[in-house]
């Protein structure tokens, strides 16, 4: 069952989250139950990152004050695994050019 939090907009969940009616830990264990329950059949999402981790940014997030939000404070994102990020090697970079360097040095 999909939890009524994920049925709303982001607008709402914005200004929802800024008046304190929902939290962005709230938000974000509803993200990562849905995540578990659809993505063993969809695999949408290649590359999650530690939930523990996650659940602690959604934390900071909650108490990060009204006035140094930006406009999609607390709203959990997924990026598109062929966007270059930091903390996760997009997989078109693993297919292909590790995997032809890997056949040449063998």
């Amino acid at each position: 069952m999909t939890h009524d939090i994920l049925t709303r907009s982001a607008v709402d969940l914005v200004s929802q989250m800024a008046r304190g009616d929902v939290s962005a830990v709230e938000l974000m264990r509803a993200t990562l139950l849905r995540i578990n329950q659809v993505n063993p059949v969809v695999n949408a999402i290649v590359s999650l990152r530690d939930a523990d981790q996650l659940m602690a940014e959604a934390l900071k997030a909650d108490e990060t004050p009204i006035d140094q939000r930006g406009p999609l404070h607390g709203l959990p994102l997924a990026v598109k695994d062929l966007a270059g990020l930091k903390a996760c090697r997009p997989q078109w970079v693993r297919k292909r050019f590790l995997m032809p360097l890997r056949r040449q040095m063998s």
